[in-house]
């Protein structure tokens, strides 16, 4: 099981980790992929624990994003993926506000303050849609990563 702790880390992942270390840490060898054409760094994705670790330029840990895998992730002990996204948002909400003016709110929730972020790819309309009601992913990043006025 995971554990998520905003500005922290999620399970043996730290932010601010050297590559290395990160990979240390895991004990497993990743994928690597760059996440756009743009992007400086590589992402270490190790896609059957659900993580992928991205990199800033001086190969340190400034982002963790999580998917459901095998392995269970928690925020203060609320299961990430097994929790209706309405209720996570609640639960989450209790420690921070999200962004209201995000443009892709109810896809997406992000959270400022802790710098982290809900993700889902449809909003659910019927009962069809019913795997939508979970979050997808869940990522935080280093101060500074959403809420530029921290740093």
């Amino acid at each position: 099981m995971y554990e998520v702790i905003p500005l922290e880390g999620i399970g043996p992942i730290l932010l601010g980790m050297s590559r290395a270390e990160s990979r240390s840490a895991m004990g497993i060898q990743p994928d690597t992929f760059r996440k756009g054409v743009d992007s400086p760094t590589l992402t270490d994705a190790y896609d059957n624990q659900g993580f992928h670790v991205y990199f800033d330029d001086d190969e340190r840990v400034e982002y963790i994003e999580i998917f459901p895998s095998r392995m269970s992730a928690v925020y203060k002990g609320v299961p990430v993926f097994q929790t209706k996204a309405d209720e996570l948002v609640a639960i989450i909400t209790k420690d921070s506000h999200y962004d209201n003016d995000d443009p892709e709110l109810g896809f997406s929730y992000v959270f400022p303050e802790l710098e982290l972020s809900l993700w889902r790819p449809i909003i659910p309309e019927s009962e069809d849609d019913g795997e939508y009601e979970y979050f997808s992913s869940l990522g935080i990043g280093k101060k500074g990563y959403y809420n530029r006025d921290a740093v």
